[in-house]
């Protein structure tokens, strides 16, 4: 099997969750592959899910090392969700911003960013990074007005929330989180004002 093949399977059963055959496979095709970056990183986002940090701190980190320069927010953002997993929010969020500073014009990782902020109740912080990440040109954008919204609806700006979670619908007529969300936002402007 060639290795464009075998990283294609690698891939497939990195993406499909079957955490333990990817991290075995990945070892093995490792060993026949050592400068694949895209490879540890699939090792290291397994190793994640099974709480194996410290092995998967040094597998992104390999992957970061190798990835070429446009792609390596890949690595910097799963760095940032290891340690967000570990339970290391400060050092998560920097490797955050490492990831956007390496592609500040995806929306992606502000999203990340940005829920990581809120989940710590640092909600300026939150809706400072969603409003980077709608200012984004191309990208995750109904997923930025969506958790732009989840911020606004925590600080109780219900108002400027709806027109969030409406612009993400308008995006993604199909949205149901957003669809939700502007139902319980709606529901509390009309209690508000006595209905």
């Amino acid at each position: 099997m060639s290795q464009a093949a075998r990283l294609a399977r690698l891939k497939r059963l990195s993406h499909s969750h079957n955490t333990a055959i990817t991290i075995c496979y990945g070892r093995r095709y490792l060993r026949a592959f050592p400068e694949d970056g895209l490879a540890w990183l699939y090792v290291g986002i397994a190793l994640v899910e099974v709480a194996r940090y410290e092995e998967a701190e040094q597998a992104i980190a390999r992957a970061i090392s190798l990835c070429p320069t446009e792609m390596r927010h890949h690595p910097l953002a799963h760095m940032g969700h290891l340690f967000r997993e570990a339970g290391d929010y400060d050092q998560a969020a920097e490797w955050y911003r490492r990831a956007i500073a390496a592609r500040p014009e995806l929306p992606g990782v502000y999203i990340f960013l940005g829920g990581l902020l809120a989940k710590q109740g640092r909600f300026a912080d939150a809706e400072e990074a969603h409003r980077n990440a709608i200012a984004c040109p191309e990208g995750e954008l109904d997923e930025a007005y969506l958790n732009l919204g989840f911020v606004l609806r925590a600080r109780e700006q219900f108002v400027e929330a709806a027109e969030c979670f409406r612009e993400a619908l308008r995006l993604d007529p199909e949205y149901r989180a957003a669809r939700r969300a502007l139902h319980d936002v709606e529901r509390c402007m009309r209690y508000k004002h006595g209905g």
